[in-house]
C-alpha cells in the first residue's frame, strides 16, 4: 500500500508503505528522537531544581528541619549541623520528629553581632611573614624559599588556608642572602675573565684546581681576590716565589722548577696546597745556569754562596736520614744509576717500609740491597765495553747485540742509564778453541769447503747422524764423517 505523507521532522513529502510511518528516512527519525529526548531531560531537570515555594510554609510557629532549610536557602544536612553545634535550638519529639520554634529562628538575627572582616593574629602581632613577603624581601624564587624552609626545618603556621612563617627564624636562616660582598675582597667570574684574559671554562677549572675560597649569595658566586692575586700577580711576596711566578719570570716549565728545587735542596714552604720557593736561593741558582738553560747536578758553581748553600743543604739532609735507611741519591751512586731510574724502580716496587721526611723518601737498606742485587756490578768482570763499542768491534747491529747478550747470558751493568757488557764473556763465547778442535768442522767451515748452504749442512748432519760436540751455543761436527759423506755424494754424481 502506498500512502502520500509529509515528514514530521523535515516536512518533505514522501510515499509511506503503512499508516504508522511518520518520517521520510532513518536520519530524520533519529534526529527527531534525539530532539524529543533533550526536551524531556530539560523538563525533568527543571522539576528537580524547583524549590518549594516559601509561601507554602506560611506563618507556622513550629518548623521541621526541612522547612528551616527552605527558609535559609540551604540543605537539611546543614540545618542538622547547626542544631548539633547549638546555633539553632530544636526539640526532638520522637525518633523521626524534630521541631524548631519559629521565634528562636528569628531571634538569631535579632541578637547577631555586627559582621567584621577576619583578621589574623600574625598581622596584629607582626611576628610572621607570608610567602610573598619573604620572596620580595630576599629576592629569591618561591622554590628557593621552600627549599630553605625544608632545609632548616622552619615551622609553618596555617590559618584560613594561608601559610605563615616566624619572622625571627626566617631572618636568622635567610641572613646570608642579604649579606653584601666587598669588591676589594672578592672577584666575580666576569671580573676574573676580563682581568686575566681567561675564558669562562678556564676560570672554573682554575678555581677548582687551586681550591680558591668562594662565597655564594643569591645564586651568584664570588672568589677570594687575595688568593687569586697571590697566584696570578708576580713578585707579590718578598721572600718566596710561587710556581706561576717562576714560569712567568724565567720561562721555566713545572718540571724544570721541580728539578732545580730538588737538585739544589732549595728552601721551600707550604701555604695551603701551594709550594713556595725561596727567592734569594732560586735567583742565585739562575745566575749560574748554563747556556742551554739547564744545570747538571755535578756542575761546578763558582759562586761561593752557591757552594755554601749546597753544602749546608746536603748536610741538613744527610742528618735527617734515619738509621738503617738510604736516600735515592745514595742508591743511585752505589749502583751507578740515574736518580730518575732509581725512582722508577722504587715506585714500581711499592716499598711500604719507606719513610718520607721533608718531602724526601728514604728506604730500608736491607730491602734495597735485596731488590737491587741484580743491578750490582759483577766483581769478577774486569773489562766492560759500551753497546756502541760492542757493535763496532764485533760487527753487530743493535738487534743482534741485544739478541747475542740475551742468548749467551752476557753480564751487563748500567751506568747513568747506559748499558755496558763484559768483554771477557763475549770473547769466550766468540772463541771456538777447545780440546781436539782440529778434529771438528764448524757449520761455516763445512759451508765454505763444500760450497753448500746452511740448510743443506743441517739436513745432512741430521740425516746421517753425524757425530758432534757442543761448545756454548754452537755445534761442531766430526771431520771424518763429514768428508766421507760429501765424497760419497760427489762420487755418485
Amino acid at each position: 500500500m502506498d500512502i502520500e505523507r509529509r515528514c514530521s521532522w523535515c516536512g518533505k513529502p514522501f510515499i509511506a508503505h503503512n499508516f504508522g510511518t511518520r518520517y521520510c528516512s532513518p536520519s530524520c527519525r533519529r534526529d527527531a528522537k534525539r530532539s524529543n529526548a533533550k526536551k524531556v531531560n530539560a523538563v525533568e531537570g527543571t522539576t528537580k531544581c524547583q524549590v518549594p515555594e516559601i509561601g507554602l510554609i506560611g506563618n507556622k510557629p513550629f518548623l521541621s528541619p526541612k522547612d528551616v532549610a527552605i527558609l535559609l536557602g540551604t540543605t537539611s544536612t546543614s540545618v542538622y549541623r547547626y542544631i548539633y553545634q547549638g546555633i539553632i535550638k530544636a526539640v526532638k519529639l520522637s525518633e523521626n520528629r524534630i521541631v524548631i520554634r519559629r521565634s528562636d529562628l528569628d531571634s538569631l538575627f535579632d541578637n547577631a553581632p555586627s559582621f567584621k572582616k577576619k583578621k589574623y593574629g600574625r598581622k596584629t602581632e607582626s611576628e610572621y611573614y607570608t610567602m610573598r613577603e619573604i620572596i620580595e624581601k630576599f629576592g629569591i624564587s618561591r622554590k628557593a624559599v621552600r627549599t630553605r624552609i625544608n632545609k632548616y626545618n622552619i615551622p609553618i603556621v596555617f590559618e584560613g588556608g594561608n601559610s605563615f612563617f616566624p619572622k625571627k627564624v626566617v631572618n636568622e636562616k635567610f641572613a646570608a642572602l642579604t649579606e653584601t660582598v666587598s669588591d676589594s675582597d672578592y672577584y666575580t667570574i666576569p671580573q676574573i675573565m676580563e682581568k686575566f684574559g681567561m675564558s669562562h671554562s678556564a676560570v672554573l677549572n682554575y678555581v677548582k684546581r687551586h681550591n680558591i675560597s668562594r662565597k655564594t649569595i643569591l645564586r651568584k658566586v664570588y672568589y677570594s681576590r687575595e688568593e687569586i692575586d697571590k697566584l696570578k700577580d708576580p713578585l707579590k711576596d718578598e721572600k718566596y716565589y710561587t710556581y706561576p711566578q717562576l714560569k712567568q719570570i724565567y720561562g721555566l716549565s713545572k718540571d724544570q722548577i721541580s728539578y732545580y728545587t730538588r737538585a739544589y735542596h732549595l728552601t721551600t714552604a707550604k701555604e695551603g696546597k701551594f709550594t713556595l720557593i725561596a727567592k734569594d736561593e732560586f735567583d742565585a741558582i739562575m745566575r749560574h745556569r748554563g747556556n742551554d738553560g739547564r744545570i747538571e747536578k755535578n756542575d761546578s758553581i763558582e759562586d761561593a754562596t752557591i757552594d755554601a748553600l749546597l753544602k749546608r743543604k746536603e748536610e741538613e739532609r744527610q742528618a735527617r736520614i734515619p738509621e738503617g735507611y738510604v736516600s735515592i741519591e745514595q742508591i743511585a751512586d752505589k749502583y751507578a744509576m740515574t736518580v730518575k731510574h732509581v725512582q722508577n724502580i722504587t715506585r714500581a716496587m711499592n716499598i711500604k717500609e719507606k719513610k718520607s721526611i721533608g718531602g724526601y723518601n728514604y728506604f730500608p737498606s736491607e730491602v734495597i740491597e735485596k731488590a737491587f742485587a741484580k743491578y750490582e756490578a759483577k766483581p769478577w768482570v774486569k773489562l766492560w765495553i759500551s753497546a756502541k763499542d760492542m757493535e763496532e768491534l764485533y760487527l753487530m747491529t743493535p738487534e743482534a747485540r741485544r739478541s747475542f747478550a740475551y742468548r749467551h747470558k752476557i753480564p751487563t751493568k748500567q751506568v747513568k742509564g747506559k748499558v755496558f757488557y763484559s768483554k771477557e764473556d763475549i770473547d769466550k763465547v766468540k772463541s771456538d778453541d777447545f780440546e781436539s778442535r782440529d778434529k771438528y768442522y764448524s757449520v761455516e767451515q763445512i759451508m765454505e769447503k763444500y760450497s753448500v748452504t746452511r740448510t743443506t749442512v743441517y739436513n745432512t748432519v741430521k740425516y746421517y747422524k753425524v757425530r758432534k760436540v757442543h761448545k756454548a751455543q754452537f755445534s761442531y761436527f766430526d771431520k771424518t764423517d763429514i768428508d766421507k759423506i760429501f765424497k760419497e755424494k760427489r762420487g755418485k754424481n
